[in-house]
Parts: structure tokens; sequence; C-alpha cells
């Protein structure tokens, strides 16, 4: 996880004003600016709330429930997601992880 990195780059897709966005597992988006903007809100929201849980000592199934809680897109997400173990022990979990590690090397 580089989170600066990631945020420049999400920076500098939104002052391209893109209509579309292609998505390789997804296809294409419309609105791109509008989900750039969105993936942006969303990487400071979850930096913002690990952050928060690595300085008290939160496990990562704690920081899951917190992001549930706190995430609007993750509220909508979180059916499908907990429907399929692979979303929901994999990619969600390893993006955590990918924010805990990042916030201990700090």
């Amino acid at each position: 996880m580089h989170l600066e990195l990631t945020l420049d780059s999400l920076e500098k897709l939104a002052k391209l004003q893109l209509k579309r966005l292609y998505y390789t597992h997804y296809g294409p988006v419309e609105k791109a600016g509008e989900r750039v903007r969105r993936c942006e809100a969303q990487l400071r929201l979850w930096a913002k709330i690990v952050s928060e849980a690595v300085e008290k000592g939160d496990i990562t199934q704690s920081i899951y429930a917190q992001i549930l809680e706190k995430d609007p897109q993750m509220k909508d997400a979180a059916e499908f997601i907990g429907k399929h173990w692979v979303l929901r022990q994999g990619i969600v979990m390893q993006s955590i992880q990918g924010f805990i590690d990042y916030y201990k090397k700090k």
C-alpha cells in the first residue's frame, strides 16, 4: 500500500476530466470524474479508520466491522461480499491488511 502515490494518481486522473473509466474486470463506467472522487474519498475514509484502529491496537475483524459501519459504499456491497467467502476473506481483508501494514511502517 502506497497511500500517497495512490491519492496522487487519482488526483491526476481527476484532472484529465475523463468521460469514462474502463475497469479490467467490470467494464466501462460513465461519469469518470465522479467515480474517481468517490474512490479518493473512500481511500481517505479507510485510511482514517485504519490509522485510528492501528493506534488503538484493533484487530483486522474489528477494522472490517468499523469500515462496514462507516463506509456507505461498503454498506451497499456488504450483502454481496458476505455471500462470497473469497471476497470477504480475500480481497477486502487483503485491502485492510495493506492499510494496517502501511500505518505500522509509518
